[in-house]
C-alpha cells in the first residue's frame, strides 16, 4: 500500500524503492501490546500498538442483497 501524501507529511516511514509503507490489520499481535500488520515488503508482521509509523487502510464490508441489489 502506497501512503497518501498527508501521511507522508505526518511521519509515516515509507521504503524508499517500492514508496509503500507498513499498515495496521484488525487481528491482534503475538503479544498483548502488538498488532499484526503487514510490513513494508509484504510479510505480516507485528508492531506495537502505540507505533505511529503505521497506517490504517479503512475496510468496509457491504452485503449487496441486503441493500436490496441482485445480481
Amino acid at each position: 500500500a502506497k501512503p497518501t501524501a498527508a501521511a507522508i507529511s505526518s511521519g509515516i516511514i515509507c521504503d524508499q524503492k517500492t514508496g509503500t509503507t507498513t499498515w495496521w490489520l484488525r487481528s491482534s499481535g503475538s503479544e498483548p501490546a502488538k498488532m499484526a500488520d503487514i510490513y513494508l515488503t509484504g510479510i505480516i508482521h507485528n508492531s506495537w500498538v502505540n507505533s505511529q509509523n503505521d497506517g490504517v487502510r479503512p475496510v468496509i464490508w457491504v452485503n449487496y442483497t441486503d441493500a436490496g441489489f441482485s445480481n
